[in-house]
């Protein structure tokens, strides 16, 4: 557990970091080329969410999920099932009966045993999801894993009607949870706009100083 404290406080200080460079370079742009300050704080405003938007945590791919400690997948399962509908909650991390989260959808409330693991998942978390539905007064028995399940861990959730969501669907889920939306898609459309209102409003105030500008300038000394 320190160590995954100093890595999030690490990651947090490197993006403050970041946005610092961000900031100093926008104003030294803006006092080299003398452009529209209201503008320039817009352009830097939506520069800055931009990047929030694409870098926030909650978008993982499968090797990351590979590699993430087993705590940590049951956290991400959670958030996931919340994005497909589900109120999801994770249960205490020790004595939990065969059941990491417990999530409801409508009047069905789920078991459901979350398993990152390098190899098939056998039948073995199927029947201890499905053992352990009635100490969390579940109706339906729910197995999510990294990776795939074995014939017999198929055959006994056909058998107890347990729902299995593999690598597959955990792929989908993951396709969904990063992929882009309209807040995304409006705030890079805001910027780019505020970009080329930007360079136009400073193009078109100071020109490139011409033979005649150099002459005048000449002239007047």
């Amino acid at each position: 557990m320190p160590a995954k404290q100093v890595t999030v406080k690490a990651s947090n200080a490197a993006g403050c970091v970041f946005t610092l460079m961000i900031f100093a370079a926008a104003a030294w742009l803006l006092k080299e080329t003398g452009a529209n300050v209201p503008l320039s704080i817009i352009v830097f405003l939506l520069l800055v969410l931009l990047i929030y938007t694409f870098k926030k945590p909650g978008a993982r791919t499968l090797n990351q999920i590979d590699l993430m400690p087993g705590e940590e997948f049951e956290h991400l399962v959670a958030q996931l099932l919340k994005r497909q509908g589900y109120q999801a909650e994770v249960t205490k991390s020790s004595g939990d009966l065969g059941v990491d989260v417990v999530a409801w959808h409508g009047q069905d409330q789920i078991a459901v045993q979350v398993k990152r693991q390098e190899k098939p998942v056998s039948r073995r978390a199927v029947s201890d999801a499905v053992a352990g539905m009635p100490a969390y007064e579940c109706t339906a028995a729910m197995v999510v894993t990294n990776n795939y399940f074995t014939d017999g861990a198929k055959s006994l959730a056909d058998l107890h009607g347990c729902e299995l969501a593999d690598r597959d669907t955990l792929a989908l889920w993951i396709g969904k949870q990063g992929g882009p939306s309209l807040w995304r898609i409006l705030i890079v459309i805001l910027f780019t706009l505020a970009l080329i209102a930007l360079v136009f409003e400073t193009w078109h105030g100071h020109p490139a100083r011409g033979p005649q500008s150099l002459e005048h300038g000449t002239a007047g000394r």
